[in-house]
């Protein structure tokens, strides 16, 4: 359940980042 909410989360915030 929290693995994937984080892999989307950090990825997304990375790129916008």
């Amino acid at each position: 359940m929290v693995n994937e909410n984080t892999r989307m989360y950090v990825p997304e915030e990375n790129h916008q980042g």
